[in-house]
């Protein structure tokens, strides 16, 4: 039972900071476009999303094995639909 009790409460810290972090960025890039640094078009929200599902999914992929030229890649991928509209 404190096994349970002790992933919940990590998930849930995780959980946490992620969105923290997420939420800090947006902030940032509301910032960014209100000084036309981006483009107004721009979703502050959901470029925030993807800039942290990006930055998330690299290192995940990197624990399951994947080799540094893919993750390379998928890195170069990300920058080329920057900024995400």
């Amino acid at each position: 039972m404190y096994v349970v009790f002790l992933a919940v409460s990590v998930r849930d810290e995780l959980t946490r900071r992620r969105l923290e972090a997420e939420e800090q960025l947006k902030l940032r890039l509301q910032r960014a476009i209100a000084e036309d640094d981006l483009p107004s078009a721009c979703s502050a929200t959901d470029v925030a999303r993807y800039v942290t599902t990006v930055l998330q999914g690299i290192p995940v992929q990197a624990a399951g094995g994947a080799c540094r030229e893919n993750l390379a890649r998928t890195a170069d991928k990300a920058m080329k639909h920057w900024p995400p509209l």
